[in-house]
């Protein structure tokens, strides 16, 4: 594939919008979009990393994923280095994290792939964590 870039200064930029009423409107959707998934981002950087995990599942559970025997599964594989990435937490937090959830019965992996079993129970985490309870276990009670 390849890819071709153009630079162009601010002011004929400017002058494009204002040529394109259409392109402006494109425009102002993405910087709209980009605008919410940041301030969501920056809304899980302060919750705590059983929260953030949990909140991330759900969301590439709802975005991307595909209903499953088992539950709903993620298109692709992540390694735990990725989800661990992606959820702003430790690799070993995640190491403790994921087979107490398994235990439980919230997710599993088929294929390489990650399962998420009850997506109940993983809200319940993240409304218990988001109100300052830091467990990860979803059998206890707060």
């Amino acid at each position: 594939m390849q890819v071709q870039a153009l630079s162009i200064t601010a002011k004929s930029f400017m002058a494009f919008l204002d040529a394109y009423p259409g392109a402006l409107h494109a425009y102002q959707r993405v910087i709209a979009n980009r605008k919410e998934e940041l301030d969501e981002i920056m809304r899980r950087e302060s919750h705590t990393s059983a929260r953030r995990l949990a909140l991330l599942m759900l969301d590439l559970a709802q975005r991307c994923g595909e209903s499953s025997q088992h539950g709903t599964a993620l298109p692709v594989p992540l390694s735990q280095r990725d989800l661990a990435s992606l959820a702003k937490v430790s690799r070993a937090t995640l190491a403790r994290v994921l087979p107490v959830w398994r235990d439980h019965g919230l997710v599993s992996t088929q294929n390489g792939r990650m399962i998420i079993s009850n997506t109940a129970a993983l809200r319940r985490i993240s409304e218990r964590a988001s109100s300052g309870t830091q467990t990860d276990n979803p059998g206890e009670n707060s």
